[in-house]
């Protein structure tokens, strides 16, 4: 049996999720995955501004970046996103 893709879901849950998107369209699935993305992003800089608190708005951007694409990118932020959507 080949090992599981995620080692955190059952095989039987997994062969149900590789079927629900193998009857998408590549469209739906692009969208799928934008939503996703979108949801671990805006989760993601909640969780930095949760432990992080003291800093300022800023700062929790740069740190979020810092984590996402590398220091030499959250350098580059010059003011925080003023809206989050998806």
């Amino acid at each position: 049996m080949p090992h599981p893709l995620a080692y955190d879901t059952s095989p039987a849950a997994e062969a149900r999720q590789i079927a629900f998107f193998q009857q998408r369209t590549p469209t739906e699935r692009l969208g799928i995955s934008c939503e996703l993305t979108a949801f671990a992003f805006v989760y993601s800089r909640a969780a930095v501004r949760r432990l992080h608190p003291h800093l300022d708005p800023l700062a929790q951007e740069r740190r979020f970046a810092q984590l996402a694409y590398g220091p030499a990118h959250a350098d580059r932020l010059l003011q925080a996103p003023t809206i989050e959507g998806s």
